[in-house]
């Protein structure tokens, strides 16, 4: 929930070309929240989470009163190539 929590996910960031100013991530199978940090140094960081229980996840979330930073999208895992932003 900690939206300046630092990108850690090691894979990731060896990934992230260098001189690269801007990364978009796709977390497939997110859960009510993505664990993902949000900020990396010199990075613009765009998630999109999905997962197909999001509707189930959001009513929980709004019954409890938490607001996510980024909201989980319903999108069952096999169609996430149609995802587009």
């Amino acid at each position: 929930m900690d939206e300046a929590a630092p990108l850690a996910e090691q894979e990731i960031i060896r990934r992230i070309a260098s001189g690269t100013d801007r990364i978009r991530i796709l977390d497939v199978g997110a859960g009510p929240l993505t664990v993902l940090g949000k900020r990396l140094t010199g990075v613009q960081i765009d998630i999109t989470a999905v997962d197909p229980l999001a509707g189930d996840y959001g009513t929980l979330l709004q019954r409890h009163g938490i607001a996510p930073p980024i909201r989980t999208q319903w999108c069952e895992g096999e169609r996430t190539r149609w995802i587009t932003r």
